[in-house]
C-alpha cells in the first residue's frame, strides 16, 4: 500500500499488519479510517491512514470491491456474483447471494443507507432498496464494470476493460426486475389489482398475477388455512409500473388450501393495496 500527503509528489509504503498480497481496492471513509481488498481473499482495515492494518476478513473469493455508508456498514463485492455485508466495521460479515448471474461483483455504490448499486462487467447491474437484503437487477448497455452516481437518479456506468461504452441513467436505472418473476412495463395499469392465480387448483406450480399503476412497494405472501406464513419473499421489494407475473413453486408444501396475499406500500408505512385469495394445492 502506498501513501502521499502532498497530492503524489512523493509516496511512502505503508504495509505494516498485511498479510496478503495484491491489493485490489481501496476504501476511505476519512482520512484515518479505511480497508482495503486482496485478489488473496482478504480485507484488512486502518485507523491511522494506513500505518498499521488489521485483518478483519478471511473469505473464499477475492475482493473486487468494497464500499462503506458509515465506519460501521459496508459491502465487499466477490468473485462468483457474491456480496459480504457487515453492520460492526468488518468484524462479522454474512454474505449476500444476487441473482442470477454468478460474475464477479466489479463495482459497489450506496447512495443512502438502503439503497445501492452493484457492478458485474456484464449488461446488467445489480441494485437494491433494502441494504442488501434483496437484490434485483436492471439492463445496463455499457457492461456496469465501473460506476459512478451523484445521486438517487443520475449516474454514469463504464464498460469492462477493453471495451468501448460507457452508459448514463437520469431515472436511477428504472425499473428492477427479479428472479422468478416476469414484468411488463409496456402497459400502465389503470389501478392496482391481484388476480387469481392460475392454474387453480394446481400441482407444485402455478404463477400469481398482480399490477401496480405507481411505483411501490411490494410484498407478497403465502399462508396456510392455519394461518402460517409459508413466506416467498423475505421483504419488501421495489417494482415499477406495470404486471408482474410470480411464478410459485408450491413442491415442499402437502395439498391443501392456501391463501396469498399482496401488500402495495409507499415505502414509508403507508399502504396504498391489500388483497388476500385463496387457492388449492392438489397433489
Amino acid at each position: 500500500m502506498w501513501f502521499t500527503s502532498n497530492g503524489g509528489v512523493s509516496w511512502q509504503a505503508r504495509q505494516n499488519g498485511l498479510i496478503a498480497t495484491d491489493v485490489q481496492c481501496l476504501f476511505f471513509m476519512n482520512n484515518n479510517t479505511g480497508w482495503c481488498g486482496t485478489e488473496t481473499q482478504h480485507i484488512s482495515k486502518t485507523t491511522n491512514a494506513g500505518v498499521n492494518w488489521v485483518n478483519v476478513g478471511n473469505f473464499g473469493e477475492s475482493i473486487w470491491s468494497i464500499y462503506f455508508i458509515n465506519e460501521n456498514t459496508g459491502w465487499a463485492g466477490l468473485n462468483a456474483g457474491k456480496i459480504a455485508y457487515t453492520i460492526n466495521s468488518g468484524n462479522n460479515w454474512t454474505i449476500q447471494d444476487p441473482e442470477p448471474y454468478n460474475f464477479l461483483i466489479s463495482d459497489l455504490f450506496f447512495y443512502n443507507g438502503s439503497s445501492g448499486y452493484a457492478g458485474i462487467g456484464f449488461p446488467f447491474i445489480y441494485k437494491t432498496v433494502n441494504q442488501g437484503s434483496n437484490w434485483g437487477y436492471q439492463f445496463d448497455s455499457s457492461g456496469s464494470y465501473k460506476f459512478s452516481f451523484i445521486d438517487s437518479s443520475k449516474g454514469w456506468s463504464g464498460d469492462t476493460p477493453g471495451g468501448n461504452h460507457i452508459s448514463r441513467t437520469t431515472n436511477g436505472g428504472g425499473p428492477i426486475s427479479y428472479v422468478g418473476m416476469i414484468s411488463n412495463y409496456q402497459n400502465i395499469p389503470v389501478t392496482y389489482s391481484l388476480s387469481q392465480n392460475y392454474p387453480n387448483p394446481f400441482n407444485s406450480q402455478t404463477v400469481i398475477r398482480f399490477a401496480i399503476n405507481k411505483t411501490s412497494y411490494v410484498k407478497l405472501r403465502i399462508y396456510d388455512i392455519l394461518g402460517r406464513e409459508k413466506t416467498i419473499w423475505q421483504s419488501d421489494k421495489l417494482l415499477g409500473v406495470g404486471t408482474h407475473e410470480l411464478s410459485f413453486d408450491a413442491k415442499e408444501l402437502s395439498s391443501g388450501v392456501y391463501f396469498y396475499q399482496l401488500i402495495v406500500s409507499d415505502g414509508s408505512g403507508d399502504v396504498r393495496f391489500k388483497e388476500t385469495r385463496k387457492m388449492i394445492l392438489i397433489k
